[in-house]
């Protein structure tokens, strides 16, 4: 089906891809493995259209082929799932899969696109509302619509209004039109565990059906349960390629990063402050690190409580859409709360008084500027890209104030505490370093950009929103670590995931936010709670006291 032969993909000096070797036949799943900056989402675009080779050929069903387009892989039965999706917002489902449809749609009727489009998502087991706006939509729901996009862009301009009817009345699989190559850039970052094995039953379905499936994803262990075989990518250059009944996750983590990680070992603590503290500590921990958050409403949060107390990590798990934005966006003074409080201190020095609280209504204050936050989303909200390191990092009112000269400011102490803030925290750029822009960083370096940013001045709470989300085995382990001193060092920590790997690694307590409100109410559940229980409270299945 496909084969790359010697493919070389350079941007200017640097090279992301050389000497390539990489082939799929039908009826397939091949592992993509590598660090961020391997070059996997670059192998992707060249096969996708989006990007050209400099060296080597792209070859489909034994000729060489030249894609110049997405629509040339799209007219040749290729659908590619990005990590950052690519959809318009304020268009709906339908009108989102009409605007990929490979030929010009004349007239666009929306009654007819939304029945085609739901009839293709009931053909693979999914309930989707075609005529809904995507902003509307969660993040699992938007990847189910990429995943429909790019299995089914083929038959977008293929059928007319009478065709599509008897589409949906017949649940036609669309099996002669339906992409015969896809590829699956993380697509179980944002399911719940439940969600994932119906992807993965789905996929394993696709394949069943002849076709050929590249997933790309840094959970070793969905890997080796769904791939055939796997190709481990490092430094632009294919390191290894085994059958998954050949190897194991160690060996792989190994190939990936060019040497031996050791054995992954529980991140949360031990000591006393793992324990649920009584009333009377509750209290004295209002003079030291915490954040503590009473009645909160704001969207789908509804009467949102929780206290987070200095030295520990509390995971707050879910699926994306069930108040996390709304949740980071208060706590981030950039949205005014309808109704509730909350108050965040930092570990003091004796006579000092670092509180503040913020209540409904109340605009952007002190209470928010006590707070480090790890945004969710580094590339629209955690970085400014046209900005170079030096003035991303700058952002911090800790490093402004300390930069602040009478009559200019003093970039010079910026760009050296820069430097020393990428050293420390691995930030690997170009040979210009500090003045690198933003855009160039892999994905794992920009995450650990924010990461020092966030970390590095703070003496109080942390609020982390999935700071692991499409990181490479070594750059999760590391910002993990990061996450965990803060905590050893007294902060008070808050870590909102998608993922319950990370949750359990790092969690001294932990609690379900589901459908704007915290399961199992405030008493969260210890660390050794089964990943079961917290499953199905994150899919609504178990609710908390007084919960219906």
């Amino acid at each position: 089906m496909l084969e790359l032969r010697g493919v070389t993909k350079r941007f200017g000096d640097f090279t992301a891809l050389e000497s390539v070797d990489f082939a799929i036949g039908a009826g397939e799943i091949v592992g993509l493995l590598g660090e961020n900056g391997a070059g996997k989402s670059t192998l992707m675009n060249l096969v996708g259209g989006l990007h050209q080779p400099n060296g080597g050929e792209i070859r489909w069903d034994g000729e060489a082929v030249h894609l110049t387009s997405p629509r040339d892989a799209t007219a040749r039965r290729i659908g590619v799932v990005h990590q950052h999706f690519m959809l318009v917002p304020v268009f709906s489902v339908a009108e989102n899969m009409a605007l990929h449809a490979p030929q010009a749609v004349a007239v666009f009727h929306a009654d007819e696109w939304a029945a085609r489009v739901e009839a293709w998502a009931r053909a693979l087991g999914w309930r989707v509302d075609a005529r809904r706006r995507v902003e509307e939509l969660s993040v699992g729901e938007r990847q189910r619509i990429e995943i429909l996009k790019a299995l089914f862009a083929r038959t977008t301009s293929q059928k007319t209004k009478a065709e599509s009817e008897a589409e949906s009345e017949a649940e036609s699989d669309d099996a002669d039109e339906t992409a015969r190559l896809l590829l699956l850039d993380e697509p179980t970052a944002n399911l719940t565990p439940g969600e994932a094995d119906e992807l993965f039953d789905v996929l394993r379905g696709l394949r069943a059906r002849g076709c050929g499936i590249v997933f790309v994803s840094h959970k070793l262990r969905e890997v080796m349960a769904l791939c055939d075989r796997v190709v481990v990518l490092r430094r632009g250059r294919v390191v290894g390629e085994h059958p998954v009944s050949q190897t194991d996750a160690a060996r792989l983590a190994t190939l990936m990063v060019g040497r031996e990680i050791s054995a992954a070992r529980p991140l949360r603590a031990t000591s006393d402050h793992a324990a649920v503290p009584s009333p009377a500590e509750a209290v004295a921990a209002l003079d030291d690190a915490h954040l503590t958050i009473r009645n909160l409403r704001c969207g789908v949060l509804r009467d949102f409580s929780l206290q987070v107390h200095g030295a520990e990590i509390v995971g707050l798990a879910g699926v994306d859409g069930n108040g996390q934005q709304e949740l980071m966006e208060v706590l981030g003074g950039l949205r005014a709360p309808d109704a509730g409080t909350f108050e965040a201190g930092e570990a003091q020095t004796p006579g000092e008084t670092a509180n503040a609280t913020r209540r409904a209504g109340e605009a952007s204050g002190s209470a928010a500027r006590t707070l480090s936050i790890i945004p969710a989303d580094r590339q629209s909200v955690g970085l400014i890209h046209s900005f170079d390191l030096a003035e991303n990092m700058a952002l911090s009112r800790d490093l402004r104030a300390a930069c602040r000269g009478r009559f200019a400011f003093d970039w010079t102490h910026a760009r050296r505490t820069t430097r020393d803030l990428m050293e420390r925290f691995d930030v690997r750029a170009s040979a210009t370093r500090e003045r690198t822009p933003a855009a160039n960083l892999s994905g794992g370096n920009a995450q650990k950009l924010v990461v020092a940013r966030a970390l590095q001045w703070s003496r109080g709470a942390v609020v982390a929103a999935e700071p692991t989300r499409g990181l490479d085995v070594s750059a999760a382990r590391f910002v993990r670590e990061q996450l965990r001193r803060a905590a050893d060092e007294g902060r008070a920590v808050l870590l909102i995931s998608t993922d319950l790997d990370e949750i359990f690694e790092l969690s001294d307590r932990i609690g379900v936010l589901y459908e704007g409100r915290l399961l199992p109410d405030e008493n969260l559940l210890p660390s050794g709670a089964s990943r079961e229980t917290i499953g199905a409270m994150m899919g609504g299945l178990v609710q908390g006291k007084g919960q219906k």
